[in-house]
């Protein structure tokens, strides 16, 4: 198949069209990433709460075994309901950290290709030049 050959106004027309549609494209990743980058920080500030009420927690649970050791044997009850309270917290974090992990590799990949897509740009540039 035979492809005209573009006019000089034609070729430049192009040219703009495809930078401003780079443009565009990096503003949409670099929003993203801000995006991403907020979205980690929040993650990182529910996890650190989380595992401060964990670490309290766990206080709690070695203050009521050594009251349960002192005491007589209505302990039982409140230890049960702790230990549910651990355990389910225990399983939103381990949820929270595998959705953070993948987080991290999602931000890893955006990095990765802007560094890339840059890189590229910048050798297309001085090419044409």
């Amino acid at each position: 198949m035979y492809r005209r050959k573009l006019t000089p106004a034609e070729q430049e027309a192009r040219r703009v069209k495809n930078r401003v549609g780079m443009r565009k494209i990096r503003q949409r990743q670099r929003q993203e990433l801000l995006a991403m980058k907020s979205t980690v920080i929040e993650l990182e500030k529910e996890y650190a709460e989380l595992c401060r009420r964990a670490e309290a927690a766990n206080k709690d649970t070695e203050l009521a075994t050594l009251h349960m050791d002192h005491s007589d044997e209505q302990g039982h009850p409140d230890l049960a309901a702790l230990a549910k309270q651990l355990g389910a917290e225990k399983l939103l974090l381990r949820s929270m950290l595998k959705q953070k992990a993948a987080w991290t590799l999602q931000i890893q990949r955006v990095l990765d290709f802007e560094a890339s897509s840059l890189a590229a740009t910048q050798k297309f540039q001085s090419a044409v030049e």
